[in-house]
């Protein structure tokens, strides 16, 4: 019998892009699907289109629920679904139609907890760029993926990424391990720390060297993205995710690159102030409490700043040796770029 894969797609407001994705699901070459969308209290016309579409493919389930957020409705997902493997696809990307019979090919060879699969970034014009994948296309088992698998995950070390929609999970042990999303309204990169959890009790994953997932780069305005608890909520995430990682006694890799993959969502935060449109002063002093954050000064360490580009790098030692001035300009270059 033919393994069974459950595709969960989270809908919240997503009428612009809902037909592409969904395009690209149901013409998989692989047919054996369960199609779960989760309407996450829609206020466009998202809820009707995804009724339009369970009717015409008996595959596709619907799920209506007031909003909770992402985490939630990729959980509504898991409630749902009755597949073999499960898979959690972002409404406004897009797959390749040959994605799952990729994975599960692999799989029928070698079954594994977890497959992994690299991408695309898809930016303004239709500008697709693969990212480079360095791993080997073979199985990792055990401590292999404790001590190289997982911390490479948090900042594509062999071209794949901690977000949950680049990987196809073994459904049981989701739920044999209780392995579930936190609300992001909780904790900031729900799915960074879902895998986290993940990765640290799986015991084999298959690496595929293939790109087969398009991740649209979102192009709106930083200072229309603007929010006031982005640094304190990087920061929150950073303490549970070393705190988790540290009671699993997991390598020191993990928590070295952990808060590599920090240091870049500081930076976006810090982006969001300078870019805010705030009056002079207040963005002035809200970046010097940021760079005084003592969470973020206890990361400037050697092993973790030599993991970052050499202009992030610098602009760190910059902050961490309180060369304000200097820190604050290469923010506006990093902007104008």
């Amino acid at each position: 019998m033919s393994i069974l894969v459950t595709i969960v797609l989270p809908v919240y407001n997503m009428e612009k892009y809902l037909d592409r994705a969904l395009n690209s699901v149901v013409n998989q070459t692989y047919k054996n699907l369960e199609i779960i969308l989760v309407d996450d209290g829609s206020t466009d016309a998202s809820p009707q289109m995804c009724e339009q579409w369970a009717e015409k493919d008996a595959r596709i389930k619907v799920v209506h629920k007031q909003n909770n957020g992402l985490g939630m409705a990729r959980n509504t997902g898991i409630e749902n679904a009755t597949g073999d493997y499960i898979c959690f696809f972002d409404t406004d990307d897009y797959v390749e139609t040959k994605l799952v019979e990729e994975c599960v090919k692999r799989l029928e060879e070698q079954p594994a907890d977890v497959v992994l699969f690299s991408s695309y970034n898809v930016r303004k014009n239709d500008n697709i760029t693969p990212v480079k994948i360095t791993a080997e296309q073979r199985c990792y088992t055990g401590d292999e993926i404790r001590s190289k698998l997982l911390p490479s995950l948090f900042v594509y070390g062999l071209g794949y990424s901690i977000n949950v929609w680049s990987k196809m999970y073994n459904l049981q042990v989701i739920k044999q391990k209780n392995i579930y999303f936190k609300s992001e309204r909780e904790i900031y990169q729900e799915d960074a720390y879902f895998n986290l959890e993940f990765f640290s009790k799986a015991k084999s994953a298959i690496a595929i060297a293939q790109n087969l997932y398009y991740y649209i780069e979102n192009g709106n305005s930083l200072s229309r993205k603007y929010k006031e608890d982005r640094f304190d909520k990087s920061n929150y995430w950073l303490v549970k995710s070393l705190e988790y990682a540290k009671k699993e006694n997991l390598p020191n890799d993990v928590l070295v690159f952990i808060q590599a993959r920090y240091l870049g969502t500081v930076v976006f935060a810090l982006k969001q102030i300078v870019a805010s449109g705030l009056p002079r002063r207040q963005r002035a002093k809200l970046l010097k409490q940021a760079y005084k954050n003592e969470t973020l000064r206890s990361t400037l360490k050697k092993e973790v700043l030599v993991q970052k580009t050499k202009f992030l790098a610098l602009f760190f030692w910059l902050v961490k040796y309180r060369i304000y001035c200097l820190a604050n300009m290469l923010l506006w270059l990093k902007i104008r770029k």
